[in-house]
């Protein structure tokens, strides 16, 4: 009964979210009330337009006084239709619902839809020392401006949590070795279904061991990154920091992605 009430009141608040980006200019890439910032942050050779670009986005919900600021790093083919349109927008819609105040930022990385390697150069985003600590810093002042322009104060030290999806994994790994993680102390890694290859024990041996984040993989049981993340030396009880959790039957690749911010379990109901 509790699911069917909380379907119904996402439905409202999609329509109702309709009618108002159909006379909001800034909701441009979702439907719920806020406002959107698009700007290139870098130049790509090989995008067709020639530069990356970032997304960021505020709903008018959002209070400066207890912000999570979510970086979203997209897998193979994303920065598409569906990263914003379906992936993102029903997750927020939840948090909206939840009562939940955060802010969005989704960087094109080199392996977006607009490449020639739409799944390649993988490891490479961010992996300049430097370049994810200026790129975090940046995305946060403009978030502050947003409030502002809105009256409302600037952020005070807001939580920062990290998504990595299937290919965004491998930012992690780049930036734990670049150094940029460990300066950053996100308060949140989360791996969504994204312990590809040797990122994770990487990453781990690079940073996330000294526990400034709170770690938490999501991983399909039977596939690559499950077979992948069996390398890493588990201990018999895994640190506190650092959150395990395995999912099979119909939870798929793709339902971890469209699900992470929910699965992750940072923005739990009823807070």
């Amino acid at each position: 009964m509790q699911k069917i009430l909380i379907f119904a009141v996402l439905l409202a608040v999609t329509m109702q979210a309709k009618t108002f980006a159909s006379n909001n200019a800034n909701a441009t890439d979702f439907e719920i009330p806020g406002k959107s910032y698009k700007q290139s942050y870098q130049t790509d050779k090989l995008n067709r337009n020639k530069k990356s670009q970032v997304t960021i986005f505020l709903p008018d919900s959002a209070t400066p006084d207890a912000t999570t600021v979510i970086f979203w790093f997209h897998g193979c083919n994303g920065y598409s239709k569906r990263t914003f349109q379906t992936r993102l927008e029903r997750q927020l819609a939840r948090l909206d619902l939840l009562g939940h105040s955060y802010a969005l930022v989704v960087p094109e990385l080199y392996w977006s839809k607009n490449t020639k390697t739409r799944c390649g150069r993988q490891s490479r985003s961010f992996s300049k020392p430097g370049a994810l600590v200026k790129f975090v810093d940046d995305s946060i002042d403009k978030i502050n401006n947003l409030f502002v322009s809105a009256g409302k104060e600037r952020m005070q030290n807001p939580k920062v949590a990290f998504f990595g999806h299937s290919a965004g994994g491998s930012v992690f790994k780049a930036s734990a070795v670049s150094g940029d993680l460990c300066k950053i102390k996100p308060d949140y890694v989360v791996w969504s279904d994204s312990t590809y290859g040797n990122w994770f024990n990487t990453a781990w041996s690079n940073c996330l061991n000294r526990g400034h984040s709170d770690v938490i993989v999501l991983i399909r049981k039977w596939t690559a990154t499950w077979k992948n993340f069996k390398r890493f030396p588990m201990r018999l009880k895994p640190p506190e920091f650092l959150k395990i959790k395995y999912y099979h039957g119909k939870i798929y690749h793709k339902t971890i992605g469209d699900n992470a911010l929910e699965y992750s379990e940072i923005f739990p109901e009823g807070c």
